[in-house]
Protein backbone atom coordinates (compact mmCIF):
# COMPACT_ATOMS: atom_id res chain seq x y z
CA UNK A 1 0.00 0.00 0.00
CA UNK A 2 1.16 3.50 -1.18
CA UNK A 3 2.19 5.96 1.46
CA UNK A 4 2.54 9.64 1.48
CA UNK A 5 4.61 12.64 4.09
CA UNK A 6 1.93 14.98 4.81
CA UNK A 7 2.55 18.04 6.99
CA UNK A 8 0.05 18.26 9.15
CA UNK A 9 -0.91 22.16 10.12
CA UNK A 10 -4.27 22.11 11.88
CA UNK A 11 -6.56 19.95 13.84
CA UNK A 12 -10.46 19.05 12.73
CA UNK A 13 -13.52 19.18 15.36
CA UNK A 14 -12.39 15.47 16.97
CA UNK A 15 -9.04 16.43 17.05
CA UNK A 16 -7.78 14.78 13.47
CA UNK A 17 -4.75 16.57 12.36
CA UNK A 18 -5.38 18.14 9.10
CA UNK A 19 -2.96 18.12 6.30
CA UNK A 20 -2.56 18.65 2.46
CA UNK A 21 -1.41 15.90 -0.34
CA UNK A 22 0.45 17.07 -2.80
CA UNK A 23 -2.65 17.17 -5.41
CA UNK A 24 -4.14 19.74 -2.72
CA UNK A 25 -6.62 17.62 -1.27
CA UNK A 26 -7.06 18.08 2.72
CA UNK A 27 -6.07 15.09 4.44
CA UNK A 28 -7.69 13.95 8.37
CA UNK A 29 -5.23 11.98 10.24
CA UNK A 30 -5.94 11.06 13.41
CA UNK A 31 -3.16 10.98 15.98
CA UNK A 32 -1.45 13.19 14.41
CA UNK A 33 -0.26 17.11 15.49
CA UNK A 34 0.10 20.11 14.29
CA UNK A 35 3.10 21.08 12.82
CA UNK A 36 4.60 17.53 12.62
CA UNK A 37 5.55 16.23 9.38
CA UNK A 38 3.98 12.04 9.46
CA UNK A 39 3.85 9.09 6.86
CA UNK A 40 0.27 8.33 6.35
CA UNK A 41 -1.59 5.37 4.30
CA UNK A 42 -4.82 6.38 2.27
CA UNK A 43 -8.42 5.09 4.19
CA UNK A 44 -10.83 6.92 2.19
CA UNK A 45 -10.46 8.92 -0.82
CA UNK A 46 -13.09 11.61 -1.97
CA UNK A 47 -13.65 13.90 -4.43
CA UNK A 48 -13.34 16.80 -1.39
CA UNK A 49 -11.35 15.27 1.13
CA UNK A 50 -9.17 12.32 2.21
CA UNK A 51 -8.63 10.63 5.36
CA UNK A 52 -5.44 8.71 6.35
CA UNK A 53 -3.71 6.23 8.87
CA UNK A 54 -0.84 7.49 10.75
CA UNK A 55 1.98 5.39 10.38
CA UNK A 56 4.59 7.22 12.14
CA UNK A 57 5.79 10.51 12.82
CA UNK A 58 8.57 12.23 11.18
CA UNK A 59 9.25 14.79 12.64
CA UNK A 60 7.34 15.43 16.03
CA UNK A 61 5.63 18.87 17.63
CA UNK A 62 7.57 19.73 20.97
CA UNK A 63 4.29 19.70 22.27
CA UNK A 64 3.23 16.27 22.02
CA UNK A 65 3.28 13.83 24.99
CA UNK A 66 2.75 10.62 25.98
CA UNK A 67 -1.28 10.45 27.39
CA UNK A 68 -1.96 9.28 30.79
CA UNK A 69 -4.74 6.71 29.81
CA UNK A 70 -3.39 3.53 28.35
CA UNK A 71 -7.18 3.49 26.13
CA UNK A 72 -6.15 6.70 24.38
CA UNK A 73 -6.87 6.19 20.88
CA UNK A 74 -8.62 3.51 21.26
CA UNK A 75 -11.40 5.33 23.14
CA UNK A 76 -13.39 7.85 21.86
CA UNK A 77 -13.80 9.57 25.27
CA UNK A 78 -10.61 12.50 24.96
CA UNK A 79 -9.16 13.67 21.71
CA UNK A 80 -6.03 15.59 23.02
CA UNK A 81 -4.40 13.92 25.87
CA UNK A 82 -1.22 13.36 23.34
CA UNK A 83 -0.62 17.28 23.24
CA UNK A 84 0.25 19.19 26.12
CA UNK A 85 -2.15 21.17 28.15
CA UNK A 86 -0.84 24.96 27.57
CA UNK A 87 -1.31 23.99 23.77
CA UNK A 88 -4.87 22.69 24.25
CA UNK A 89 -6.28 26.05 25.38
CA UNK A 90 -4.36 27.94 22.89
CA UNK A 91 -5.84 25.46 20.68
CA UNK A 92 -9.65 25.79 21.59
CA UNK A 93 -9.15 29.68 21.67
CA UNK A 94 -8.15 29.76 17.85
CA UNK A 95 -10.87 26.99 17.04
CA UNK A 96 -13.77 29.54 18.22
CA UNK A 97 -11.42 32.21 16.11
CA UNK A 98 -11.98 29.95 13.03
CA UNK A 99 -15.58 29.44 14.02
CA UNK A 100 -16.88 33.19 14.37
CA UNK A 101 -14.37 33.97 11.15
CA UNK A 102 -15.18 30.58 8.84
CA UNK A 103 -18.85 29.56 9.92
CA UNK A 104 -20.60 32.94 11.03
CA UNK A 105 -18.53 34.83 8.66
CA UNK A 106 -18.76 37.95 11.52
CA UNK A 107 -16.57 41.16 10.67
CA UNK A 108 -15.18 43.85 12.98
CA UNK A 109 -15.46 41.12 15.87
CA UNK A 110 -13.25 42.17 19.29
CA UNK A 111 -10.30 40.35 20.27
CA UNK A 112 -11.29 36.78 21.57
CA UNK A 113 -10.10 36.36 25.25
CA UNK A 114 -7.43 33.53 26.06
CA UNK A 115 -8.88 30.44 27.02
CA UNK A 116 -9.47 30.46 30.27
CA UNK A 117 -8.04 27.10 31.82
CA UNK A 118 -9.29 24.57 33.63
CA UNK A 119 -8.08 24.55 37.36
CA UNK A 120 -8.10 20.72 37.15
CA UNK A 121 -6.81 19.11 33.23
CA UNK A 122 -7.58 15.67 35.03
CA UNK A 123 -10.13 13.81 36.98
CA UNK A 124 -12.33 16.75 36.85
CA UNK A 125 -15.76 15.35 35.46
CA UNK A 126 -18.64 15.21 38.58
CA UNK A 127 -20.67 13.01 35.68
CA UNK A 128 -20.05 9.93 33.64
CA UNK A 129 -22.39 7.76 31.61
CA UNK A 130 -20.62 4.05 31.10
CA UNK A 131 -22.38 1.87 28.36
CA UNK A 132 -22.67 -1.83 29.93
CA UNK A 133 -22.47 -5.03 27.20
CA UNK A 134 -23.64 -7.98 28.80
CA UNK A 135 -24.58 -11.58 27.11
CA UNK A 136 -24.30 -15.51 29.53
CA UNK A 137 -20.41 -15.55 28.89
CA UNK A 138 -19.40 -11.83 28.52
CA UNK A 139 -19.72 -8.26 30.53
CA UNK A 140 -18.06 -5.15 29.29
CA UNK A 141 -18.85 -1.38 31.30
CA UNK A 142 -16.86 1.66 29.57
CA UNK A 143 -17.02 3.54 26.48
CA UNK A 144 -17.41 3.88 23.00
CA UNK A 145 -14.73 3.10 20.76
CA UNK A 146 -14.02 5.50 18.74
CA UNK A 147 -16.07 6.30 15.29
CA UNK A 148 -18.21 2.97 16.95
CA UNK A 149 -20.89 1.73 19.13
CA UNK A 150 -18.29 -1.08 20.29
CA UNK A 151 -18.09 -0.68 24.20
CA UNK A 152 -14.43 -1.00 25.47
CA UNK A 153 -14.03 -2.18 29.01
CA UNK A 154 -12.56 1.02 30.93
CA UNK A 155 -11.46 0.05 34.46
CA UNK A 156 -10.36 3.31 35.40
CA UNK A 157 -11.26 6.77 33.58
CA UNK A 158 -8.79 10.03 34.28
CA UNK A 159 -11.21 12.69 33.61
CA UNK A 160 -13.61 11.45 36.40
CA UNK A 161 -12.91 13.09 39.69
CA UNK A 162 -11.80 10.39 42.04
CA UNK A 163 -14.46 9.96 44.41
CA UNK A 164 -16.64 9.25 41.82
CA UNK A 165 -14.00 6.46 40.63
CA UNK A 166 -14.00 5.04 43.69
CA UNK A 167 -17.62 3.95 43.32
CA UNK A 168 -17.46 3.50 39.91
CA UNK A 169 -14.25 0.31 40.84
CA UNK A 170 -16.49 -0.91 43.30
CA UNK A 171 -19.24 -1.37 40.59
CA UNK A 172 -17.85 -2.94 38.54
CA UNK A 173 -16.68 -5.70 40.98
CA UNK A 174 -19.72 -6.01 42.90
CA UNK A 175 -22.69 -5.27 39.97
CA UNK A 176 -24.75 -8.28 40.07
CA UNK A 177 -25.05 -10.28 36.38
CA UNK A 178 -27.64 -8.95 34.18
CA UNK A 179 -28.35 -8.66 30.55
CA UNK A 180 -31.22 -6.35 31.92
CA UNK A 181 -28.17 -3.50 32.64
CA UNK A 182 -27.70 -1.44 29.91
CA UNK A 183 -25.94 1.67 31.53
CA UNK A 184 -23.99 3.15 34.62
CA UNK A 185 -24.04 6.91 35.38
CA UNK A 186 -22.34 8.32 38.02
CA UNK A 187 -23.18 12.06 39.50
CA UNK A 188 -20.85 13.92 41.81
CA UNK A 189 -21.36 16.80 43.92
CA UNK A 190 -17.81 17.98 43.72
CA UNK A 191 -18.25 20.48 46.76
CA UNK A 192 -20.67 18.91 48.49
CA UNK A 193 -19.25 15.17 48.18
CA UNK A 194 -22.87 13.74 47.65
CA UNK A 195 -22.80 11.23 44.55
CA UNK A 196 -25.72 9.70 43.04
CA UNK A 197 -26.03 6.23 40.60
CA UNK A 198 -28.17 6.00 38.20
CA UNK A 199 -28.59 2.27 36.64
CA UNK A 200 -30.59 2.31 33.09
CA UNK A 201 -32.14 -1.05 32.61
CA UNK A 202 -34.94 -3.00 30.85
CA UNK A 203 -36.51 -2.87 33.91
CA UNK A 204 -36.36 -7.15 34.69
CA UNK A 205 -34.38 -7.46 37.36
CA UNK A 206 -34.65 -6.22 41.41
CA UNK A 207 -31.22 -3.95 41.59
CA UNK A 208 -32.35 -3.29 45.62
CA UNK A 209 -30.38 -5.35 47.45
CA UNK A 210 -27.12 -3.87 45.20
CA UNK A 211 -27.98 -0.27 45.97
CA UNK A 212 -28.53 -0.90 49.81
CA UNK A 213 -25.13 -2.85 49.85
CA UNK A 214 -23.71 0.42 47.71
CA UNK A 215 -24.43 2.55 50.11
CA UNK A 216 -23.59 0.86 53.33
CA UNK A 217 -20.13 0.85 51.36
CA UNK A 218 -20.06 4.64 50.37
CA UNK A 219 -21.64 6.79 52.99
CA UNK A 220 -21.39 9.74 50.41
CA UNK A 221 -23.20 7.94 47.69
CA UNK A 222 -27.06 9.64 49.20
CA UNK A 223 -29.06 7.37 46.46
CA UNK A 224 -29.34 4.46 43.84
CA UNK A 225 -32.15 5.25 41.08
CA UNK A 226 -33.10 3.06 38.19
CA UNK A 227 -33.58 4.50 35.31
CA UNK A 228 -36.08 2.02 32.95
CA UNK A 229 -35.47 2.25 29.52
CA UNK A 230 -36.87 -0.37 26.36
CA UNK A 231 -36.43 1.72 23.69
CA UNK A 232 -34.09 0.79 21.02
CA UNK A 233 -32.79 4.50 20.53
CA UNK A 234 -29.25 5.85 20.92
CA UNK A 235 -31.38 7.99 23.81
CA UNK A 236 -29.79 7.03 27.47
CA UNK A 237 -32.53 8.24 29.94
CA UNK A 238 -36.15 7.43 29.85
CA UNK A 239 -38.20 9.61 31.46
CA UNK A 240 -39.54 6.89 33.87
CA UNK A 241 -36.95 6.49 37.23
CA UNK A 242 -38.17 4.76 40.46
CA UNK A 243 -35.87 4.95 43.54
CA UNK A 244 -33.79 1.90 44.49
CA UNK A 245 -32.35 2.97 47.89
CA UNK A 246 -31.94 6.82 49.35
CA UNK A 247 -33.00 9.34 47.54
CA UNK A 248 -33.30 10.47 43.87
CA UNK A 249 -31.35 13.59 43.65
CA UNK A 250 -27.91 15.40 45.24
CA UNK A 251 -26.79 18.54 46.36
CA UNK A 252 -24.20 20.66 44.75
CA UNK A 253 -22.40 24.21 46.23
CA UNK A 254 -21.47 26.34 43.96
CA UNK A 255 -19.79 30.42 44.81
CA UNK A 256 -22.06 29.81 48.33
CA UNK A 257 -25.26 28.66 46.73
CA UNK A 258 -26.58 25.29 47.00
CA UNK A 259 -28.27 23.64 43.87
CA UNK A 260 -30.37 20.17 44.46
CA UNK A 261 -30.04 17.84 40.58
CA UNK A 262 -32.32 15.24 39.51
CA UNK A 263 -30.66 12.30 37.04
CA UNK A 264 -31.92 14.12 34.47
CA UNK A 265 -31.04 17.53 35.22
CA UNK A 266 -28.71 19.43 32.83
CA UNK A 267 -25.64 20.59 35.76
CA UNK A 268 -22.20 21.68 34.39
CA UNK A 269 -19.98 18.70 34.57
CA UNK A 270 -16.94 20.25 35.50
CA UNK A 271 -17.63 22.18 38.64
CA UNK A 272 -14.62 23.94 39.22
CA UNK A 273 -14.59 25.92 36.35
CA UNK A 274 -18.28 26.55 36.53
CA UNK A 275 -17.38 28.61 39.10
CA UNK A 276 -15.53 30.69 36.74
CA UNK A 277 -18.12 30.73 34.24
CA UNK A 278 -20.80 32.10 36.34
CA UNK A 279 -18.25 34.91 37.68
CA UNK A 280 -17.38 35.60 34.04
CA UNK A 281 -21.22 36.43 33.86
CA UNK A 282 -21.61 38.04 37.11
CA UNK A 283 -18.65 40.44 35.90
CA UNK A 284 -20.16 41.59 32.32
CA UNK A 285 -23.65 42.34 33.90
CA UNK A 286 -22.18 43.76 37.33
CA UNK A 287 -22.51 47.33 35.82
CA UNK A 288 -25.62 47.14 34.34
CA UNK A 289 -29.12 47.56 35.72
CA UNK A 290 -32.00 45.18 34.94
CA UNK A 291 -35.84 45.67 35.83
CA UNK A 292 -36.01 41.86 34.31
CA UNK A 293 -34.00 38.92 33.79
CA UNK A 294 -34.78 36.44 31.62
CA UNK A 295 -32.87 32.52 31.55
CA UNK A 296 -33.95 30.79 28.01
CA UNK A 297 -32.88 27.58 29.18
CA UNK A 298 -32.60 27.67 32.55
CA UNK A 299 -31.41 24.04 33.49
CA UNK A 300 -31.81 23.85 37.54
CA UNK A 301 -31.50 27.79 37.90
CA UNK A 302 -27.76 27.57 38.00
CA UNK A 303 -27.59 31.42 36.17
CA UNK A 304 -31.02 32.95 37.32
CA UNK A 305 -30.15 32.47 41.02
CA UNK A 306 -27.11 34.23 40.80
CA UNK A 307 -28.47 36.77 38.46
CA UNK A 308 -31.30 37.22 41.33
CA UNK A 309 -29.67 39.75 42.93
CA UNK A 310 -28.93 41.95 39.64
CA UNK A 311 -32.67 42.31 38.82
CA UNK A 312 -36.34 42.92 40.39
CA UNK A 313 -37.45 39.80 38.68
CA UNK A 314 -35.45 36.99 36.60
CA UNK A 315 -37.84 34.14 34.44
CA UNK A 316 -36.52 31.30 33.82
CA UNK A 317 -37.63 28.80 31.54
CA UNK A 318 -36.75 24.90 30.75
CA UNK A 319 -37.71 21.67 28.73
CA UNK A 320 -37.07 19.36 31.23
CA UNK A 321 -40.24 19.00 33.96
CA UNK A 322 -37.33 17.16 36.55
CA UNK A 323 -34.97 20.47 36.05
CA UNK A 324 -37.75 22.86 36.60
CA UNK A 325 -39.05 21.10 39.81
CA UNK A 326 -35.23 21.49 41.18
CA UNK A 327 -34.80 25.19 40.06
CA UNK A 328 -37.85 25.93 41.97
CA UNK A 329 -36.84 24.30 45.07
CA UNK A 330 -33.21 25.67 44.63
CA UNK A 331 -34.70 29.28 44.61
CA UNK A 332 -36.41 27.97 48.07
CA UNK A 333 -33.05 26.78 49.40
CA UNK A 334 -31.15 30.06 48.65
CA UNK A 335 -34.08 32.27 50.29
CA UNK A 336 -34.47 34.05 46.45
CA UNK A 337 -37.77 35.06 46.18
CA UNK A 338 -37.74 36.82 42.79
CA UNK A 339 -37.00 33.89 40.64
CA UNK A 340 -39.87 32.55 38.78
CA UNK A 341 -39.41 29.12 36.61
CA UNK A 342 -41.93 27.33 33.92
CA UNK A 343 -41.55 24.40 31.90
CA UNK A 344 -41.36 25.28 27.74
CA UNK A 345 -39.56 25.40 25.09
CA UNK A 346 -37.45 28.95 25.21
CA UNK A 347 -38.83 31.88 23.23
CA UNK A 348 -38.03 35.25 23.09
CA UNK A 349 -39.57 36.85 26.22
CA UNK A 350 -39.10 41.50 26.98
CA UNK A 351 -36.10 41.52 29.09
CA UNK A 352 -33.70 44.08 29.78
CA UNK A 353 -31.08 40.89 29.71
CA UNK A 354 -31.73 37.26 28.30
CA UNK A 355 -29.19 34.69 28.84
CA UNK A 356 -29.03 31.93 26.46
CA UNK A 357 -27.63 28.70 27.03
CA UNK A 358 -28.65 26.41 24.73
CA UNK A 359 -27.66 22.44 24.40
CA UNK A 360 -25.27 21.65 21.48
CA UNK A 361 -27.79 22.51 18.50
CA UNK A 362 -27.86 25.74 19.42
CA UNK A 363 -30.87 28.03 19.64
CA UNK A 364 -33.87 28.04 17.65
CA UNK A 365 -33.89 30.66 14.80
CA UNK A 366 -36.76 32.34 15.60
CA UNK A 367 -36.09 33.02 19.40
CA UNK A 368 -32.98 34.88 18.00
CA UNK A 369 -34.83 36.64 15.39
CA UNK A 370 -37.71 37.73 17.45
CA UNK A 371 -35.12 38.78 20.38
CA UNK A 372 -35.01 42.08 21.74
CA UNK A 373 -33.52 42.91 25.24
CA UNK A 374 -30.75 45.33 25.47
CA UNK A 375 -28.17 42.88 26.57
CA UNK A 376 -27.49 39.33 25.86
CA UNK A 377 -25.27 36.58 27.25
CA UNK A 378 -24.34 33.73 24.98
CA UNK A 379 -22.96 30.70 26.62
CA UNK A 380 -22.39 28.41 24.00
CA UNK A 381 -20.66 24.67 24.22
CA UNK A 382 -20.11 24.17 20.29
CA UNK A 383 -18.32 27.40 18.68
CA UNK A 384 -20.14 26.32 15.04
CA UNK A 385 -23.84 26.50 16.53
CA UNK A 386 -22.62 29.97 18.36
CA UNK A 387 -21.35 30.86 14.97
CA UNK A 388 -23.96 30.19 13.08
CA UNK A 389 -26.70 32.00 16.20
CA UNK A 390 -24.62 34.88 16.13
CA UNK A 391 -24.62 35.71 12.46
CA UNK A 392 -28.50 35.44 12.74
CA UNK A 393 -28.17 38.06 15.38
CA UNK A 394 -26.93 40.86 13.39
CA UNK A 395 -29.22 43.24 15.44
CA UNK A 396 -26.97 43.14 18.14
CA UNK A 397 -23.21 44.25 18.46
CA UNK A 398 -20.64 41.46 20.21
CA UNK A 399 -18.65 43.48 22.69
CA UNK A 400 -16.74 40.05 24.43
CA UNK A 401 -15.67 36.62 23.16
CA UNK A 402 -14.43 34.60 25.90
CA UNK A 403 -13.36 30.29 25.71
CA UNK A 404 -13.68 28.70 28.86
CA UNK A 405 -12.29 24.98 28.94
CA UNK A 406 -14.51 22.75 30.64
CA UNK A 407 -13.67 19.63 28.84
CA UNK A 408 -9.81 19.34 29.46
CA UNK A 409 -8.20 16.18 26.92
CA UNK A 410 -11.15 16.70 24.43
CA UNK A 411 -11.76 19.01 21.60
CA UNK A 412 -15.02 20.87 23.48
CA UNK A 413 -14.59 24.51 23.66
CA UNK A 414 -17.51 26.63 26.36
CA UNK A 415 -17.46 30.34 25.14
CA UNK A 416 -19.03 33.28 27.08
CA UNK A 417 -20.43 35.81 24.31
CA UNK A 418 -21.72 39.47 25.67
CA UNK A 419 -23.72 41.50 23.71
CA UNK A 420 -25.37 44.81 23.44
CA UNK A 421 -28.48 45.84 21.40
CA UNK A 422 -28.00 47.96 18.17
CA UNK A 423 -31.22 49.08 17.47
Amino acid sequence: MSSYQVLIHALGALGEGIGTLEDGLKIFVEGALPGEHVEVTLTLRKQNYAKGSLVRVLEPSQARQTPPCPLFGTCGGCHLMHLEYTQQIQLKRQRVINALERIGKLKDLPEVQPCVASPLPLHYRNKIQLPVFETQKQRKIGLYRKNSHDIIDVPHCYIHNREGEDVYTWIREHLPHSVSLRHVLIRQGIFTHETLVILVTTGQNDFRPFAQLLQKKFPHVVGVVENINTNSSNTILSTKFRSLSGRPYFFESLLGKKFKVGPASFFQVNSWQAENLIQEVLRLTKNQSHEHIYDAYTGVGTFALFLADHAKSVQGTECVAQAIECAKENAVLNHITNCHFQVGEAKAQPADLTILNPPRKGCDPLLLQQLRSNHVIYISCDPATLARDLALLAHYQIESVTPFDLFPQTMHVETVVALKANF
